[in-house]
Formats: structure tokens, C-alpha cells, sequence
């Protein structure tokens, strides 16, 4: 699976639950987070379903006939039944991988939020793109992120040279704030991967990056999703059961908004002469808005999916 891709990205605009389905702990709807490290990603089935059924419900010649080819047949149709039997799947010549984070909004008493960031991030977006081919992320200048208390953070604003830095619920002295040029070409590296019209956006995400170390990340990245308690009541407003009514009462976590997610979606073989890439990157224009995850009725999972460079 080498053949043609590209990298896209994905910006949450609301709050956005892309869970699993499985309780962790004291939450019962958890986002869907690596086994390994916790941070969290954006599963990759979940990206494949939310294009075909994006570019499926349009209208374009271009899209006929195209969406079979492009994600595999479909084995149940939308009444309930088979569409195609086991022997005519297959898979389709798209390849779309998980979202993997790129940055995430983090509180500050020093801006309305800064975008946080990682080595290991940075590292995984760098191993990816070498793998399919595609511009890999500006390298940085600073050999070590950690300081001598393990907590120095670099910055790409020189405003923020000699502050006292605020972040969740870490602090980080003047002293471990290094200004790092290559964390401002970093930011305009992901702000490339923002839709082009918004400029405001890209301008604020490349000021407000910072690299934090591996480990610092990891522990705000644990309790840094917000977690809310949902209800469903019954008749008599409560959540016990009444009456043959019955209530619930559960924790749900979610991404905030303005989290930046990488995706490379790329052709399934390199020997296939098919060209799916091409004309699938004809049609992403009715992918720039999407909904991802659940809760869409109460304006969850609203993003925009823009793509960018291709090898």
C-alpha cells in the first residue's frame, strides 16, 4: 500500500464525540484514544463512512457509479437488507487511515487558549508522510525539549520570551520558555492543512503553537477532554424507573473544538492503474463541512476535512 495519497486535515469546529463504545472507568462514553498513550484519534472507519456518505448523497456525474469503486460495495442496503452477498465484496482501491492528532487547544492564563503539541506528534506526522511519499513537517531547530526540571516549552512567538507560562494546570518558568523559529514554520505547516478562507484561523494557530515535552503532553491529554453528565429523564423528570418508563443517567467525553487531526488517504496499491486518487479529490468539495461522530442533533460533531498536499 504504497501507491499515490494525500494528506488532509481535520479541524473540529464544536464539541465532537468519536467514541467506542466501551465504558473506561468512571466514564461511560469515552472517546476513542490509542491503547498505548492515550492520546486521542479520530478511527479511521469512522473517516471512511463519513466520505461515502458525504460524497454518496451527491448529485456530481462525476460521483456516479464511483462510490462502489472507491469504498467497496455496500452490504446492506437502506432497507435493512442485503445488497450485495459475501461473494461480491471487496475492498476498494481508497485507502483512508485513522486521524492522528496534530494539535490541541489547551486552557492559559496567557492567551484565550494555545494549541499544544508534542515531539512524538510531530515524529509520527514526519514518519507518515516519508511512508506515502508527501512533504514531511518542518524539523526542529531546539535538539531537547526538556529542561532541567523537565518542563521546558518551546514557542514560535517571541512575545512569550520571559513570560511565566500557564497551561491546564502546569507552570512553566521564564527561564523554560525557548523561542524555537521552527515552531512558527511548524504552525504554518498545519495551517496549511486549514481550508484556505480562513485566515484568521491559520494566523492564530501558527502564533499560538507550542511544543510541549512527550510526557507533559501526556499527563494534560489524559484529563484534558471535557466529560459530561447527560441525562435522559422520565415522565415524573427522573432517571429511575417509573411506571414501565425508564431514565438513564451517564458520562460522556468529547473533543473540544479547534482540535487539528492529520488523515492520509491514499490509493490502494501502487501497481493499480485505476487512478482512484484523482478523481476522488474531484469531489472533496462536498467533504470540506462534515459531521463526525454522534450527537448531531445537539451540534456535535461539526469539522471541517480540507486536503492538501499529494505525492
Amino acid at each position: 500500500m504504497s501507491g499515490k495519497a494525500v494528506m488532509s486535515g481535520i479541524y473540529t469546529l464544536t464539541a465532537t464525540h468519536c467514541g467506542t463504545g466501551q465504558a473506561a472507568g468512571a466514564v461511560d462514553l469515552p472517546i476513542a484514544r490509542e491503547s498505548t498513550t492515550g492520546i486521542p484519534i479520530l478511527p479511521g472507519t469512522s473517516l471512511k463512512g463519513v466520505a461515502r456518505d458525504a460524497i454518496g448523497r451527491v448529485s456530481d456525474p462525476g460521483a456516479t457509479g464511483q462510490v462502489k469503486k472507491w469504498f467497496g460495495p455496500s452490504l446492506v442496503n437502506p432497507d435493512g437488507g442485503s445488497e450485495e452477498s459475501s461473494e461480491s465484496g471487496g475492498a476498494g482501491s481508497l485507502v483512508f487511515g485513522e486521524g492522528f492528532l496534530l494539535a490541541y487547544p489547551l486552557r492559559s492564563l496567557n492567551r484565550p487558549l494555545l494549541y499544544g503539541t508534542s515531539r512524538l506528534l510531530i515524529e509520527r506526522w514526519a514518519r507518515l508522510s516519508r511512508a506515502h511519499q508527501l512533504p514531511p513537517p518542518p524539523a526542529l531547530v531546539e535538539p531537547k525539549v526538556l529542561g532541567a526540571d523537565g518542563l521546558r516549552v518551546l514557542v514560535g512567538d517571541a512575545s512569550l520570551k520571559g513570560s511565566l507560562l500557564v497551561v491546564e494546570d502546569q507552570v512553566i518558568v521564564p527561564d523554560d520558555v525557548r523561542v524555537d523559529p521552527s515552531v512558527e514554520k511548524l504552525g504554518q505547516a498545519m495551517a496549511e492543512l486549514l481550508p484556505s478562507e480562513e485566515t484568521s484561523t491559520k494566523a492564530r494557530l501558527q502564533r499560538d503553537l507550542i511544543v510541549l515535552p512527550d510526557s507533559v503532553f501526556g499527563l494534560l491529554i489524559e484529563n484534558a477532554p471535557p466529560v459530561t453528565a447527560r441525562i435522559q429523564l422520565t415522565s415524573r423528570k427522573t432517571t429511575s424507573e417509573a411506571g414501565g418508563e425508564k431514565g438513564n443517567l451517564w458520562y460522556e467525553e468529547a473533543l473540544p473544538s479547534d482540535c487539528l487531526f492529520g488523515c492520509i488517504v491514499a490509493e490502494r496499491t501502487e501497481e493499480s492503474h485505476d487512478q482512484s486518487l484523482a478523481p476522488f479529490l474531484a469531489q472533496v468539495k462536498h467533504l470540506q463541512f462534515v459531521q463526525i461522530g454522534g450527537n448531531e442533533t445537539v451540534g456535535q460533531g461539526r469539522c471541517w476535512w480540507s486536503f492538501g498536499a499529494r505525492s
